[in-house]
């Protein structure tokens, strides 16, 4: 997760593994490692406004299809928002590391 401006904000990487090894957003979840603590995300989440929760894929369809399934389950809906993907997050000049060492 990372602090900013006040808020928590849990980057969450839904894409598969392999797409995951190329290159991530530094301070990304895996979605299998953000799930395996998803209560815990829920619970803060539920209790602190500054707890947002921001799936991203490639373009953004299985991370927006994965932020409505949040919702679905509980999370508030002002604060899980779908990333426009990684292609969009490069675009902008923000930096990846490399994935090989993503299993958070």
């Amino acid at each position: 997760s990372l602090r900013e401006g006040g808020k928590t904000v849990v980057l969450v990487d839904c894409r598969t593994r392999p797409e995951q090894a190329v290159s991530v957003i530094a301070t990304a979840l895996s979605k299998r490692n953000f799930e395996a603590h998803a209560e815990d995300h829920l619970i803060a989440a539920r209790s602190n406004p500054g707890y947002l929760v921001i799936p991203y894929c490639t373009v953004g369809a299985r991370s927006g299809s994965y932020a409505r399934q949040l919702i679905a389950r509980g999370f508030p809906p002002t604060q899980v928002l779908n990333h426009e993907g990684i292609l969009s997050h490069t675009f902008h000049e923000e930096p990846l590391v490399s994935g090989e060492a993503l299993d958070r």
